[in-house]
């Protein structure tokens, strides 16, 4: 009797062993492709906010700064904005946590990667690069950003549901 628990005990262990084991290996994918569609909507964010700023008439344009200067200034943004989410701990598993909760790390991210570009941008004696379009860039990135996770969240519990049923 006892050796049939210990057998029984053993199946369950491992069991939930390759249970933990796929988990990590999905989220290790997950991860992935949140880093890959983090950069794509940070780059659609930062063109769209140039084609908002040319356009806009809120404050008159003047062409200081090529198109072709902001976008070499993506080899900046995008890993200044990855790193800020990587160490707001957006790229760890948020299920546990509100979703006001995750949007607040996202903004918070974004401002502080902000800042880090403005510092970067002081620093190297570059001031016609508009702070404007980057107001607007930030605050279309945290929109799409916040978009994306919460549209992520529910499809992953609806999947998760949907396996459990």
């Amino acid at each position: 009797m006892l050796i049939l628990l210990i057998k029984q005990y053993f199946y369950i262990y491992i069991a939930q062993f390759q249970e933990l084991k796929l988990i990590k290996e999905n989220q290790k994918i997950l991860n992935t492709a949140n880093v890959l569609i983090d950069s794509f909507i940070i780059v659609f964010s930062y063109l769209l906010a140039y084609i908002t700023r040319v356009n806009s008439d809120l404050i008159i344009y003047v062409e200081s700064v090529s198109l072709s200067s902001y976008m070499r200034f993506l080899i900046l943004i995008v890993p200044t904005f990855l790193i800020m989410y990587y160490l707001f701990k957006i790229y760890t598993t948020q299920r546990l946590k509100s979703l006001l909760e995750e949007v607040s790390k996202i903004i918070r991210a974004n401002i502080v990667a902000t800042a880090v570009l403005f510092v970067a941008l002081y620093f190297s004696k570059e001031v016609d690069y508009s702070r404007f379009m980057m107001a607007i860039f930030v605050l279309y990135n945290i929109i799409f950003t916040s978009i994306y996770r919460i549209v992520l969240r529910y499809m992953l519990r609806y999947v998760k549901i949907g396996r459990a049923s």
